[in-house]
Protein backbone atom coordinates (compact mmCIF):
# COMPACT_ATOMS: atom_id res chain seq x y z
CA UNK A 1 0.00 0.00 0.00
CA UNK A 2 1.36 3.72 -0.87
CA UNK A 3 0.83 6.66 0.33
CA UNK A 4 -1.29 8.08 -2.39
CA UNK A 5 -3.22 4.85 -2.39
CA UNK A 6 -4.19 5.55 1.30
CA UNK A 7 -4.77 9.14 1.27
CA UNK A 8 -7.15 8.69 -1.78
CA UNK A 9 -8.97 6.05 -0.10
CA UNK A 10 -9.17 7.24 3.37
CA UNK A 11 -9.61 10.25 5.72
CA UNK A 12 -7.78 10.29 9.23
CA UNK A 13 -9.09 11.62 12.62
CA UNK A 14 -5.64 12.77 14.50
CA UNK A 15 -7.97 12.92 17.88
CA UNK A 16 -8.86 9.07 17.69
CA UNK A 17 -6.70 7.53 15.75
CA UNK A 18 -8.91 6.03 13.26
CA UNK A 19 -9.13 5.79 9.06
CA UNK A 20 -12.28 7.06 8.00
CA UNK A 21 -13.08 5.53 4.27
CA UNK A 22 -13.68 8.02 2.14
CA UNK A 23 -16.54 6.48 0.21
CA UNK A 24 -18.62 5.37 2.85
CA UNK A 25 -17.83 7.22 5.86
CA UNK A 26 -17.20 4.12 7.70
CA UNK A 27 -14.70 3.77 10.47
CA UNK A 28 -12.04 1.52 9.70
CA UNK A 29 -12.10 -1.42 12.54
CA UNK A 30 -14.73 0.03 15.04
CA UNK A 31 -16.14 -3.45 15.37
CA UNK A 32 -12.78 -4.70 16.21
CA UNK A 33 -12.09 -1.97 19.15
CA UNK A 34 -14.91 -4.06 20.84
CA UNK A 35 -13.31 -7.25 20.14
CA UNK A 36 -9.72 -5.80 21.10
CA UNK A 37 -10.81 -5.09 24.94
CA UNK A 38 -10.88 -8.32 25.90
CA UNK A 39 -7.41 -9.59 23.37
CA UNK A 40 -5.32 -5.99 23.89
CA UNK A 41 -2.21 -8.16 21.83
CA UNK A 42 -4.16 -7.75 18.85
CA UNK A 43 -3.33 -5.01 16.09
CA UNK A 44 -6.08 -3.17 14.36
CA UNK A 45 -6.69 -4.71 10.87
CA UNK A 46 -8.87 -3.45 7.85
CA UNK A 47 -9.44 -4.98 3.93
CA UNK A 48 -7.50 -2.80 1.66
CA UNK A 49 -7.12 -3.94 -2.14
CA UNK A 50 -8.24 -7.80 -0.90
CA UNK A 51 -5.83 -7.75 1.15
CA UNK A 52 -5.70 -7.75 5.50
CA UNK A 53 -3.71 -4.20 6.87
CA UNK A 54 -2.75 -3.04 10.05
CA UNK A 55 -4.23 0.52 10.57
CA UNK A 56 -1.27 1.48 12.42
CA UNK A 57 1.09 1.01 9.38
CA UNK A 58 -1.61 2.97 7.10
CA UNK A 59 -1.77 5.97 9.28
CA UNK A 60 2.07 6.16 9.62
CA UNK A 61 2.58 5.30 5.75
CA UNK A 62 -0.47 7.90 5.21
CA UNK A 63 1.31 10.46 7.03
CA UNK A 64 5.36 9.92 6.82
CA UNK A 65 5.80 7.97 3.21
CA UNK A 66 6.87 3.86 2.94
CA UNK A 67 7.71 2.00 5.75
CA UNK A 68 11.98 1.21 5.60
CA UNK A 69 12.26 -2.54 5.10
CA UNK A 70 14.68 -2.45 8.42
CA UNK A 71 12.06 -0.51 10.83
CA UNK A 72 8.83 -1.36 12.47
CA UNK A 73 6.11 0.77 13.47
CA UNK A 74 6.12 0.93 17.30
CA UNK A 75 3.36 1.95 20.10
CA UNK A 76 5.09 3.90 22.46
CA UNK A 77 1.97 3.41 25.29
CA UNK A 78 1.90 -0.43 23.85
CA UNK A 79 -1.63 -0.01 23.12
CA UNK A 80 -1.77 -1.75 19.64
CA UNK A 81 -5.59 -0.19 19.76
CA UNK A 82 -4.11 3.39 19.60
CA UNK A 83 -3.16 4.30 16.04
CA UNK A 84 -3.21 8.09 16.90
CA UNK A 85 0.18 9.57 15.18
CA UNK A 86 1.69 10.87 17.91
CA UNK A 87 1.56 7.57 19.78
CA UNK A 88 3.56 5.99 16.68
CA UNK A 89 7.36 5.73 16.08
CA UNK A 90 9.95 3.72 13.48
CA UNK A 91 12.47 1.62 15.52
CA UNK A 92 14.19 -0.92 14.81
CA UNK A 93 13.71 -4.41 16.15
CA UNK A 94 16.10 -4.35 18.67
CA UNK A 95 14.67 -1.17 19.74
CA UNK A 96 11.29 -2.33 19.54
CA UNK A 97 11.91 -5.25 21.86
CA UNK A 98 12.91 -2.97 24.88
CA UNK A 99 9.07 -1.62 24.27
CA UNK A 100 7.43 -5.32 24.63
CA UNK A 101 5.56 -5.85 28.19
CA UNK A 102 6.85 -8.04 30.50
CA UNK A 103 6.63 -11.88 30.15
CA UNK A 104 3.93 -13.22 32.22
CA UNK A 105 6.19 -15.40 34.14
CA UNK A 106 7.90 -11.97 35.21
CA UNK A 107 7.44 -12.22 39.28
CA UNK A 108 9.89 -9.25 40.82
CA UNK A 109 8.07 -6.49 38.28
CA UNK A 110 10.66 -5.29 36.48
CA UNK A 111 12.23 -6.12 33.37
CA UNK A 112 15.23 -7.28 33.03
CA UNK A 113 14.99 -8.27 36.79
CA UNK A 114 14.44 -12.04 37.89
CA UNK A 115 14.68 -14.42 41.44
CA UNK A 116 18.12 -17.03 40.69
CA UNK A 117 16.76 -20.01 42.86
CA UNK A 118 19.89 -21.76 41.99
CA UNK A 119 21.57 -19.38 44.25
CA UNK A 120 19.26 -17.73 46.01
CA UNK A 121 19.65 -14.31 44.94
CA UNK A 122 18.42 -11.51 42.46
CA UNK A 123 19.67 -11.26 39.33
CA UNK A 124 19.80 -7.65 36.76
CA UNK A 125 20.71 -8.39 33.21
CA UNK A 126 19.81 -6.38 30.22
CA UNK A 127 19.73 -7.30 26.11
CA UNK A 128 21.93 -5.17 23.98
CA UNK A 129 23.13 -5.97 20.32
CA UNK A 130 21.39 -9.17 20.14
CA UNK A 131 23.81 -10.12 23.22
CA UNK A 132 22.20 -10.84 26.96
CA UNK A 133 24.47 -8.96 29.57
CA UNK A 134 24.15 -10.48 33.17
CA UNK A 135 24.92 -7.14 34.99
CA UNK A 136 24.80 -8.23 39.02
CA UNK A 137 23.89 -10.90 41.17
CA UNK A 138 22.93 -9.83 44.76
CA UNK A 139 20.60 -10.47 47.86
CA UNK A 140 19.53 -6.95 47.22
CA UNK A 141 16.39 -6.64 45.25
CA UNK A 142 17.07 -2.86 45.11
CA UNK A 143 20.04 -3.22 43.97
CA UNK A 144 18.99 -5.89 41.02
CA UNK A 145 17.10 -2.91 39.89
CA UNK A 146 19.02 -0.28 40.14
CA UNK A 147 21.90 -2.13 38.24
CA UNK A 148 19.15 -3.04 35.35
CA UNK A 149 18.08 0.72 35.38
CA UNK A 150 21.83 2.28 35.25
CA UNK A 151 22.29 -0.32 32.27
CA UNK A 152 19.21 1.20 30.10
CA UNK A 153 20.67 4.38 30.80
CA UNK A 154 24.33 3.66 29.99
CA UNK A 155 23.44 1.71 26.84
CA UNK A 156 20.82 4.63 26.09
CA UNK A 157 17.32 2.06 25.69
CA UNK A 158 16.06 3.85 28.79
CA UNK A 159 14.10 5.91 27.00
CA UNK A 160 12.34 2.79 25.07
CA UNK A 161 11.59 1.20 28.32
CA UNK A 162 7.55 1.78 29.59
CA UNK A 163 7.93 3.34 33.49
CA UNK A 164 7.09 0.52 36.13
CA UNK A 165 6.78 2.09 39.83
Amino acid sequence: MTQEQINEEFNYCAETGTLIRKSSGRTMAEKQKVNNEREKNRYLTFSFHQKTAHIHRAVWIMHNGEIPADLSVDHINRNRTDNRLSNLRLLNTSDNNYNAGMYKSNTSGHKGVSFYKKESKWQAQIGVNGRNIKLLTTSSFKKAVRARKEAELFYGVAHLIPQTT
